[in-house]
Formats: structure tokens, C-alpha cells, sequence
């Protein structure tokens, strides 16, 4: 799926929990790979962490899952030619379409349908952010459960999100809001001709001025009293 029918969204959400300096490393966050190191180390396992995007993208389209350090070296080399002939939005736009969801979900479309019903052009951002936060375990974690985990990983990604101004809060209240049931504001009201404040008639061709022009009995005792001065003022 190109990247441009993807929810913005999501793609951001993606960066911002898998790999956040995305555009700015070249396949490899060497100070991640030492956090990861240093985090094996206190807890005596090796676990190979720390991969970006890219490196992720290598193991997903050309390598076993295993965590051999030969395997690692060829993630490595894999790594660099990705890197060195693919730009980095097409590097993104594949990873969405192969990065794993589930028991045989692959691709964020497929997981945009299987977990709420909807392509992912149409993703929200807290959908969005549940998605990003379970791609480290998959198999595991589900977006749309009910996991603690996963609540509480997607608020702080979806926090970054409205703090870098990806996500404005006061756009989607509105575009979630229902279609009826909203109070106009009075501009609707005006242009609507429906202004409840607005109750005197308004004289055709001067919208600010209130119609004063008389009628019945009131307009023939004024044409009288005309008449009466118009005698007055003309003496035979």
C-alpha cells in the first residue's frame, strides 16, 4: 500500500515508537544499540535490541528470526545496502507493508481492517498509536484489548503526537463529534437566517437597519396630516 493512502498518523505513530532519530541516523542508533547492550548486560541475557526501522525491515524481508550473531552480521550488511539504495520513505513504506501485526497479519492495511474495521488511510490517532506500541511483541499484544500495557504505551506515544503538533485535539473532538445534536454557534445561526436574537424583520437591500416603515390606519393618518400642512404652507 503506498504510503501516501496510509494515515499520516500512523506512520508517525510507527516512527515515534519504533524508531524516533529515523531520519536522521543511516540504518543504525548506535546510542540505542548501547542502551540495549548495557541492559543485557545487568540482566546477565543477550538480547540483540536497539534495531531501527531499517534493520528491521532487513530482518522481516531476508532473514530467519533467529538470534545467532551470524544472523546479526547479515542484518547488519543487509542494513547498509537498504540504506544506501532506497530512500527513506520508501524504506518506511515498506516496513508498514511487511512489519508484522498478529498471527498471520502482516502489513499495516491488514491490521487496520482485522483490529477495527477500516482501511488504514482512515486510522485515528489513538488507533494508531495502539498499533505502533504492540509491534515489539506482536504475538502478545493486541491493540484493540484491553491490555494496561498497551493503554499506557499508546498515551505517551499519542502525547508526543500532540505535542509535536502532529495531532491538534480541539480537529478531532470535532471530527468525532455526531452529525446532529451540536449546537450552532450563532455565525451558523446568521447565515442561516435563524438567529433566535435576530427577531425584527431586516429591510430588503440594508441588512443593520430595522424595517420602521409604518402601515395600516397609522400610514393613512400621516398621509392626513400631509395633506393638512401641504394646505397650511399654500394659501389660495
Amino acid at each position: 500500500m503506498p504510503l501516501s493512502r496510509i494515515s499520516p498518523y500512523a506512520a508517525k505513530a510507527v516512527l515515534i515508537a519504533e524508531d524516533d532519530k529515523f531520519y536522521s541516523h543511516e540504518g543504525f542508533d548506535f546510542e540505542a544499540i548501547q542502551k540495549a547492550v548495557e541492559k543485557d548486560l545487568r540482566l546477565g541475557k543477550l538480547k540483540y535490541g536497539g534495531s531501527t526501522i531499517t534493520q528491521q525491515l532487513a530482518k522481516n524481508l531476508f532473514l530467519s528470526p533467529s538470534k545467532n550473531p551470524l544472523r546479526k552480521i547479515r542484518e547488519a550488511i543487509l542494513t547498509w545496502r537498504i540504506e544506501n539504495n532506497l530512500s527513506k520513505r520508501r524504506i518506511l513504506e515498506l516496513y508498514l507493508n511487511v512489519a508484522e501485526w498478529g498471527d498471520g497479519i502482516f502489513g499495516i492495511e491488514a491490521a487496520s481492517r482485522h483490529y477495527y474495521g477500516k482501511s488504514a488511510a482512515e486510522l485515528a490517532p489513538m488507533e494508531a498509536a495502539r498499533l505502533a506500541v504492540v509491534l515489539p511483541n506482536p504475538l502478545r499484544l493486541n491493540p484493540a484489548g484491553a491490555s494496561k500495557y498497551v493503554e499506557k504505551r499508546a498515551e505517551i506515544v499519542y502525547g508526543i503526537m500532540v505535542r509535536r503538533g502532529i495531532v491538534i485535539e480541539e480537529y478531532e473532538d470535532i471530527m468525532r463529534a455526531p452529525p446532529t445534536g451540536r449546537p450552532l454557534t450563532r455565525a451558523h445561526r446568521l447565515r442561516q437566517g435563524a438567529d433566535p436574537a435576530r427577531r425584527t424583520p431586516v429591510a430588503a437591500g440594508n441588512g443593520n437597519r430595522r424595517n420602521r416603515t409604518a402601515s395600516g390606519p397609522k400610514r393613512r393618518s400621516l398621509r392626513r396630516e400631509r395633506s393638512r400642512r401641504a394646505r397650511g404652507n399654500n394659501p389660495a
